[in-house]
């Protein structure tokens, strides 16, 4: 008995042992793994960027200019599809704004600048509120956002005219009624302005 009991601790001993040291051999390769997989997602995204800007984005402003139709919500999905973001739908699930019967912001948070471009999916194709700011780092889609009114760009500044900026948002929603509009964390609230339905996602 005592033999077995000391076999079995043994044993017991044995996997501890083994499972200690693949659990550290795990860990560092994680931590070896980390910054290889950073700069790999790095360099995937700056080469989506620059398709964006010099093929992408000017494609579709061509093709906007000479048959006067727009599209951007497959502009940003085909994006996302770039990036390899992949979404999901769970059973029962329906459009965050399936009618235009009212005026809808979104309310988003954003943590890289890919959450701009699945934020626009997950919505169906809202417009974005952006400072201009915006446009030096990606002068050419915020042209075709521009143009397709998918993005309203404003000057931030302090003392604002809220009835010159309330006019602002009414002319720039009544040339996209059927849409929403997405406001990330350092837009100003506006809601009181023009009256819309708080939604987040």
């Amino acid at each position: 008995m005592k033999a077995k009991t000391s076999e079995v601790e043994l044993a017991s001993q044995v996997d501890a042992t083994t499972t200690t040291t693949t659990g550290a051999d795990e860990e560092r390769l994680t931590r070896t793994a980390a910054p290889r997989d950073r700069l790999r997602s790095t360099l995937e995204f700056l080469a989506v960027h620059l398709y964006t800007q010099l093929v992408l984005c000017p494609a579709h402003i061509v093709f906007g200019l000479v048959t006067g139709r727009m599209n951007p919500f497959a502009v940003t999905k085909h994006i996302c599809d770039a990036l390899g973001v992949r979404f999901r739908k769970t059973r029962g699930s329906r459009p965050l704004c399936p009618a235009a019967t009212a005026r809808v912001i979104y309310l988003c948070n954003h943590r890289s600048w890919a959450d701009f471009f699945c934020d626009q999916v997950i919505t169906g194709g809202a417009s974005y509120l952006s400072r201009y700011m915006v446009i030096l780092a990606t002068p050419v889609s915020s042209l075709y956002a521009f143009m397709s009114h998918s993005t309203w760009f404003f000057n931030r500044k302090r003392g604002i005219d809220r009835a010159a900026f309330a006019k602002f948002m009414d002319d720039e929603w009544n040339k996209r009624p059927q849409y929403g509009m997405i406001a990330c964390a350092f837009a100003p609230p506006l809601t009181r302005a023009h009256g819309a339905r708080r939604t987040a996602h």
